[in-house]
């Protein structure tokens, strides 16, 4: 199972609702140690239907694009750490540096690296306008008018006193990102990530998906069908609104880690864990798995948006990886367990 690396790509319903994959308690944040630490000499997994499309009956396949949620941010930090590389940008850069418009008392505090650690404490007004107004999931303005409108509020704590998993930390990145390069952010992330590491099949989620035939389509139920998906603005990007494959993910692993891509120092970066009991780095997790040859250290990265849940975790000194893709609703909990168990019968 090794590829560099271990894929699993799965448009899947689980059948059997209480099989022993699903996880009663244990928060997912805090999941990573205890599931590391448990022994586990075999897989069992329960029959899974892989459907791509509940209405035609289309089985999914590894080039089936999913909606990958919060993966995005560990895109969005291999393109920033390039920037930075460049000069163009600086990881301690409060908010107010480099978006001139925005509020100086607050944005003057709140650093880029703080906001993609989640802990700028930024208030999330996105949320409860969007309740308020679900037409926003089609706005059209711009990230600088997002951030003035949803991330402008007062601090909620003080910056980098404890972890927040807001959208709005998302949105003044690409505010940033967009001023400092004077480019739209899509461009700005293929232009480093997506291209270089060619991934054809990767790129910010349109919900319609233009009626493309290689989608597959986010399920709460896929028996009667019942769809879940909806529209984001161009401005959640960051936060989560790309769209990827199970074989784009896997190049994008290997390329992040393992090749010239980032420099080691930049590596190191995206690594170094901010809050600890979170397992947090910047845009992303990092796991500390046990195996037959000691510890070994993983980034464990997952998205979680509508109907789509997504799992890509790569040991970093073994050039393993696993994808899974999930448009069925299935718990993030389970999903990791069964990476989890992936890379343990690889070991085995």
């Amino acid at each position: 199972m090794k590829e560099e690396a271990a894929s699993r790509c799965c448009g899947v319903d689980p059948v059997g609702q209480a099989d022993e994959l699903h996880v009663s308690v244990m928060k997912v944040r805090n999941e990573l140690d205890e599931l590391a630490n448990r022994s586990a000499k075999s897989v069992q997994f329960p029959n899974y239907k892989r459907v791509a499309d509940a209405e035609t009956g289309r089985a999914a396949s590894a080039r089936d694009r999913y909606v990958i949620a919060s993966i995005s941010k560990w895109l969005t930090v291999a393109a920033i750490l390039q920037l930075v590389e460049q000069g163009v940008m600086s990881l301690g850069a409060s908010v107010a540096d480099t978006l001139p418009g925005f509020r100086k008392d607050a944005g003057g505090r709140v650093t880029l690296r703080q906001l993609l650690s989640n802990t700028s404490g930024v208030p999330n007004l996105y949320g409860p306008a969007v309740e308020a107004d679900p037409t926003l999931k089609r706005s059209t303005m711009t990230a600088a008018e997002a951030a003035s409108l949803f991330c402008s509020g007062e601090l909620i704590f003080e910056p980098g006193a404890r972890f927040d998993y807001a959208i709005t930390n998302w949105i003044l990145v690409v505010a940033m990102v967009e001023a400092a390069t004077g480019k739209p952010f899509e461009r700005v992330v293929d232009d480093l990530v997506v291209t270089p590491l060619r991934l054809p099949d990767t790129d910010v989620a349109k919900f319609d998906f233009d009626g493309r035939p290689d989608t597959a389509k986010a399920y709460s139920s896929i028996s009667p069908p019942v769809l879940k998906m909806s529209p984001r603005p161009a401005f959640l990007a960051a936060a989560g609104g790309y769209s990827s494959t199970a074989n784009d993910l896997l190049r994008a692993a290997s390329g992040v880690f393992d090749t010239p891509l980032l420099t080691p120092q930049s590596r190191a970066e995206m690594l170094k864990i901010t809050t600890p009991d979170q397992h947090y780095a910047i845009g992303g997790r990092v796991a500390r798995l046990a195996t037959p040859g000691g510890t070994r250290l993983a980034a464990w990265e997952t998205g979680r948006t509508d109907g789509y849940r997504s799992v890509l975790a790569h040991v970093l000194d073994q050039r393993r990886t696993v994808v899974l893709l999930n448009n069925t609703d299935m718990s993030q909990q389970s999903m990791d367990r069964i990476a989890l168990r992936l890379l343990r019968a690889d070991w085995a």
